[in-house]
């Protein structure tokens, strides 16, 4: 099995393992609806379909067990209850597990499968068998169902069931053999057993086996158990063989004409290889499909029946009893559209879902019977004269005309053998009883040395049916001819391939193409990391124009730079912004997977909860939406085990029973904004005071001075906890240290609010895309730095006399507002005063951070600029005032300042 298509299984599978996951959820909160129902039950029986194209066993029989139990609830047999959902969301839970393995191991651990053999037997024991249904998994009669038909009429030698079964052959070698069968050519059954001194003897079973001439399907196995590997006796043959071969008996009896007591050969009919098998899951889809198959069967509407039987094909699991039926039904259609009895056996067995009882003989003379109560007419129109039969003439007539330069006999009869079958299939399929009757004539009469009569009467239908037709077949010839120059102009030979398509009954037409195209995400990442390159070559253009004007004094030259860098820093725009909408998914991917956490958490803390979603729609970085999992999952943990109060302190609190969590969010500038609402008991900004102080992390002066907003910001310290103990839930003092640590990573921010009895909101702000960054570039201290945009509210001169001391504090009243103001100079310890300019005025950049105004004294203000962020490495690493640095165009390394950082008490 080729990787591309396990990659193609596991990404599948995550995605409707996510989707079964709020199924069920759905399911016990709202009750159940069929649609949803019915919905759940083609994910899981299209997992356990595609499960089994692998050898994952263990796998395919919870999902089994699974399907199972979803069909008892969806026909009403069992009512959906938690007890069922939590059976169900443990049974996918397990198959999570199962897919995570697969990818990482290609093959599943033996616990794990145990686990899910124990899982099945569970489902069975508590469900199933409580309602008297068996699971096809657990039993093993569907063997004894598919022999079955090994025991109707149609058996041509009593000694097939002795041979070996049928059932044991694959359906596509059983298919195989029976389009080989349709073509004209006997197939037989072989069984070889080897003496057990064979290779004494010289001889060598396994490459006389796979010598075999028009070998279709092989099997070898033990025919007795070894109890004690050591004692085997390598120089002993104790294996047998299975094979379906097309060749002639002739050709077989020569191929083991020295061992021809050790073999046993049986010609088989075609029918007793039609063998459906799979899960035998129906619906009523089926029925509708039977129906209907049957009156097209009534109108000889075979083109009709065709395409229905491919389309509900396409749409079923491979591994059903149903599309094992639906791909035999396609066999005949497409090889032997004539055969109505044949087909309408298979639709029967639809309806049973046992095997086919094919109810007639296939012998020349009952068919030949059945032939001449047709209509009996010499000659008919083209629509009444099949291009199959036409086909088939002019392919033996070629084969006839080769014959003769064939000298072996024994060749020649084989050969001859194979046209007059050919033959034979065709006249049946075209249910002509007089030329049928006029065919039998003739062969009774040819013989390997004297054919000249049958050569003499292909001629003549050829020659008939060419003289009949031939206005019909140029026009048709031309017709095609300018569909094809009409469609794309193509040479001759285009020309041939669409006729080849017209004679198979397809259209020449160009089919309509997917527009989807799914590309591997590393992909994406290189293209993206290409950009971002691009954009710091593109930067270096303004450096090379200013050079050219400075210093080699060609202005010309400099414009016509500055003309490109536009030209080129529009194009990369362009492309940054194609590739981020690429990768831009909706929130709503992190925000479905907390349903199950929060119905879990409830249920374990006897707590009732709604979990509601506002702004699910907003999109934003791939990464940066994977980044916000392991957050959420804490603070909604928090707000639960210690925000929400139990039912009926929130009654005693005249709160609803029912506590609402609330998961939103929405863009803010060139941020998304999530927010995480709750409307609990809200953190009572005292007591994590006073938790912080008596587990030392902050002191008694801090403690007497601080603010609310800042005690409240004690919870992201790290070994932080209000809880007395700790849980499997909480109390560790890791959590909110973890969340702040996690969102600052990619750049964003945490902030709290809360009312004490009211509730609480905690909001995490991430940059939309990680990539490309853009920034301001200042001077300070003749330094250069960048700053983010995002940070910066606007830029201000500020006469040195409007900054004053308050407090110990540097601050300024900007717009009626009081702003605290630092100098960059002091925190980064440059040891040079901040310059003013002529009016002895301050650069400053005004900053928003944590929803504050700060005040940053610079030097000089640059313009912007769009960069690549790389992450700080070394010793630079623990200095958090930068978040990373970036190579500008001039080949010269910028640090970026991190705002967040400025507002450190110890700093400013």
């Amino acid at each position: 099995m080729s990787d591309s298509l396990l990659e193609q299984f596991i990404f599948e599978s995550r995605d409707n393992l996510q989707r079964i996951g709020e199924i069920l959820i759905e399911l016990e909160e709202k009750g159940t609806d069929k649609n949803i129902l019915n919905e759940l039950f083609r994910l899981v029986h299209t997992m356990k379909g595609n499960s089994g194209l692998f050898d994952f066993p263990f796998m395919t029989k919870l999902l089994h067990s699974a399907e199972d139990l979803m069909n008892l609830v969806r026909g009403g047999e069992l009512n959906y209850s938690t007890e069922i959902a939590d059976v169900l969301l443990e049974s996918m839970d397990l198959v999570a597990n199962m897919i995570d393995e697969v990818e990482s191991t290609s093959s599943i651990s033996h616990g794990l499968a145990q686990s899910a053999q124990e899982k099945a037997n569970d489902i069975k024991e508590k469900f199933l068998k409580s309602t008297g249904k068996k699971n096809q998994v657990f039993g093993n009669n569907h063997k004894e169902k598919e022999v079955e038909i090994l025991n109707q009429p149609y058996k041509h030698d009593n000694t097939l069931d002795q041979l070996f079964d049928l059932s044991i052959i694959p359906e596509d070698a059983c298919m195989e053999a029976v389009k080989i069968a349709l073509n004209g050519k006997q197939i037989f059954a072989i069984h070889y057993s080897p003496e057990e001194e064979c290779f004494y003897k010289g001889e060598d079973p396994l490459y006389l086996v796979r010598q075999t001439p028009n070998i279709i399907w092989v099997r070898s196995y033990l025919r007795e158990e070894i109890s004690d590997p050591a004692s085997i006796d390598i120089y002993r043959c104790i294996t047998d063989f299975d094979f379906l071969s097309f060749a002639s008996e002739e050709e077989l009896v020569e191929h083991f004409k020295y061992v021809l007591d050790q073999v046993k050969l049986v010609n088989i009919d075609m029918i007793a290889l039609i063998i459906p098998r799979g899960d035998k899951n129906g619906g009523a889809i089926y029925e509708d499909f039977v129906s209907d198959a049957r009156n097209y069967l009534e109108e000889n509407n075979i083109d009709t029946l065709k395409n229905a039987t491919k389309s509900l094909l396409e749409l079923s699991s491979p591994k059903l009893y149903f599309a094992s039926v639906l791909r035999w039904i396609e066999i005949f259609i497409d090889y032997l559209p004539s055969s109505k009895d044949i087909i309408e056996a298979l639709l029967q067995s639809i309806e049973t879902m046992e095997p086919p009882v094919f109810s007639f003989k296939k012998e020349a003379k009952e068919m030949q019977k059945n032939i001449e109560t047709e209509e009996n007419e010499k000659t008919k129109e083209k629509s009444d004269f099949p291009d199959e039969f036409l086909k088939i003439i002019k392919t033996q007539k070629i084969v006839l005309e080769k014959i003769e330069s064939i000298e072996e006999k024994l060749m020649r009869s084989n050969i001859l053998k194979g046209v007059l079958l050919s033959i034979e299939n065709g006249l049946i399929s075209l249910n002509r009883a007089e030329i049928y009757q006029e065919f039998k004539n003739i062969a009774e009469k040819v013989s390997s040395e004297d054919f000249d009569l049958l050569n003499k009467w292909i001629t003549k239908w050829f020659d008939f049916y060419l003289s009949y037709n031939a206005e019909n077949i140029i026009e048709s010839k031309k017709d095609i001819q300018k569909k094809t120059y009409e469609k794309s102009a193509t040479p001759e030979e285009t020309i041939g391939q669409v006729c080849k398509q017209v004679e198979k009954g397809e259209s020449p037409l160009a089919h309509s193409t997917s527009k989807v195209l799914k590309v591997d995400e590393s992909k994406i990442d290189r293209l993206m990391n290409l950009i971002g390159e691009l954009v710091v070559a593109k930067n270096s253009l303004p450096y090379l124009a200013s050079k050219a004007d400075s210093v080699y004094g060609i202005s010309e030259l400099s414009k016509e730079i500055k003309s490109q860098y536009s030209v080129l820093n529009h194009i990369s725009e362009e492309m940054q912004d194609a590739i981020m909408q690429i990768r831009m998914v909706p929130v709503s991917t992190v925000f479905h997977r907390f349903p199950r956490l929060v119905r879990d958490l409830s249920k374990k803390l006897n707590k009732k909860i709604e979990l509601k979603f506002e702004g699910e729609e907003t999109e934003a970085d791939k990464n940066v939406i994977e980044s916000l999992s392991d957050p959420l999952i804490h603070i909604i943990r928090n707000s639960i085990d210690h925000g929400i109060e139990p039912p009926e302190e929130r009654i005693s609190k005249n709160k609803a029973e029912t506590g609402t969590l609330i998961l939103s969010a929405k863009y803010e500038s060139d941020n998304v904004l999530i927010e995480i609402i709750d409307d609990g008991r809200g953190i009572d900004a005292e007591k994590v005071k006073l938790k912080a102080y008596q587990k030392g992390l902050i002191t008694e002066e801090q403690f007497g001075n601080m603010k609310e907003n800042e005690a409240i910001n004690l919870i992201f310290l790290p070994g932080f906890s209000t809880a007395e103990t700790a849980t499997d839930l909480s109390g560790r003092g890791v959590g909110m240290d973890v969340v702040r640590t996690a969102v600052e990573k990619f750049g964003g921010s945490v902030s709290v609010k809360t009312e004490l009895g009211k509730g609480t909101t905690i909001s995490l702000a991430l940059p939309l895309s990680m990539a490309v960054s853009h920034i301001m570039m200042v001077e300070t201290g003749g330094l250069k730095l960048g700053i983010p945009i995002d940070s910066i509210v606007e830029t201000v001169r500020i006469p040195r006399f409007m900054i004053r001391n308050i407090k110990g504090k540097m601050v300024t009243v900007l717009r009626e507002r009081l702003v605290p103001i630092f100098y960059l100079n002091k925190i980064l310890e440059i040891d040079k005063p901040h310059i003013t300019n002529e009016d002895d005025e301050y650069a400053v950049v005004i900053l928003c951070v944590k929803g504050e105004l700060i005040g940053m004294v610079i030097d000089k203000f640059y313009g912007t600029a769009d960069i690549i962020l790389k992450p700080l490495v070394g010793f630079l690493t623990n200095m958090r005032i930068f978040s990373g640095s970036a190579i500008m165009g001039d080949g010269s390394v910028l640090l970026i300042i991190n705002p967040k950082e400025l507002v450190n008490a110890n700093r400013i």
